[in-house]
């Protein structure tokens, strides 16, 4: 069994949310776009998650939603408020509650802790430090795993790296 999972990070945003606060800042018009290149991208490659898990975040909310409507999933997401300006390890004790039986999830945040999360995920002693610009997505694997619970430091392969700024015409 080989589980799958695709970490993203929201699409550009607005300095500022519409009340002054950083929770509340929207995504641009660059960031729609940029979203639906991603949610594009995985329609066309035939990587479909079943799990979609977000920042309860107006950005990652967007990006979230721009992206499904572009990859034509019916299905809901689920919005996190712990996953807003989340920790890599707060992140990935989101992703070791993901029901089951799903072997390709989704999980929508922020830096630093997508960068960590790609970090704790594919190396023993956090050996990397990537730069993932706005709406870049990691697609990692966990081979001979069947239980998302069971996903530890060190035990992913990072399939690809891909910021949507490759995907554009």
């Amino acid at each position: 069994m080989v589980k799958n999972l695709l970490i993203l990070r929201h699409a550009t945003s607005s300095t500022q949310g519409t009340d002054g606060q950083d929770f509340t800042r929207p995504l641009t018009a660059k960031g729609v776009q940029e979203a639906s290149i991603q949610g594009r991208f995985l329609k066309e490659a035939g990587i479909l998650p079943s799990h979609i898990g977000s920042s309860s975040a107006d950005r990652a909310r967007q990006t979230t939603e721009s992206l499904a409507q572009s990859l034509g999933v019916s299905m809901v997401p689920r919005f996190h408020d712990e996953l807003y300006n989340a920790a890599g390890m707060e992140i990935l004790e989101v992703v070791q509650r993901i029901p089951e039986d799903n072997d390709t999830a989704l999980v929508v945040a922020h830096l630093p802790g997508v960068a960590e999360l790609l970090d704790i995920l594919t190396t023993d002693f956090q050996e990397i430090s990537v730069a993932f610009a706005p709406a870049t997505m990691a697609g990692v694997s966990f081979k001979d795993l069947s239980r998302w619970a069971d996903i530890r430091p060190g035990t992913g392969m990072l399939e690809w790296l891909l910021p949507p700024f490759l995907l554009q015409d």
